[in-house]
């Protein structure tokens, strides 16, 4: 049985340049007398955020917006990337079942440990190291792992790494 498993996650370089600004960019920009033009330009203009930790893939390395409009790039889609609202889990539903990268661990889910297709449901079936069972990956007509995704988020267990902020000790 093959147990080849691949997901869509692609790492960019640290110096990687910043996202392209989307096309609607002018129609935020405001002429007024009080300086909310220039607010808004500089809230609406990529900013880089720092990883949670080294190998960190679910961050958004690029983001724009403050608050309520607040979005993340994702570029682990090719061959450019996806801007996604934050506040409204939109980012982290597409990352952790588009690509099955967990939120937790900030790292692609564990593959099934063995493949199977089931003949009665006509369901591909993964092995979870976690639970032990056979759990649906996806059906025939249509190949994602959507539902391999969905399982792992509920059932696998992760350490949360530690944070790259250097923190005092006290005492």
């Amino acid at each position: 049985m093959n147990t080849s498993y691949t997901t869509s996650a692609a790492v960019l370089p640290p110096s990687s340049p910043p996202p392209p600004p989307s096309s609607n960019v002018s129609a935020f920009v405001y002429n007024t007398d009080n300086g909310t033009s220039q607010e808004m330009a500089e809230a609406m203009a990529p900013r880089r955020q720092k990883p949670r930790h080294d190998k960190d893939m679910y961050t958004p390395r690029w983001v724009r917006y403050t608050g309520q409009l607040k979005q993340g790039y994702c570029q682990s889609c090719q061959p450019v990337g996806k801007w996604l609202q934050l506040k409204n889990s939109a980012y982290w539903y597409h990352m952790q079942f588009f690509h099955g990268i967990s939120s937790v661990s900030g790292q692609p889910f564990a593959p099934p440990l063995e493949k199977r297709i089931n003949k009665e449901s006509e369901l591909m079936e993964g092995l979870c190291h976690q639970c032990c069972q056979f759990v649906p990956i996806c059906n025939t007509k249509r190949r994602n792992n959507v539902l391999w995704y969905r399982h792992a988020h509920k059932c696998h267990i992760y350490e949360k790494p530690k944070s790259k902020i250097n923190r005092q000790q006290v005492g």
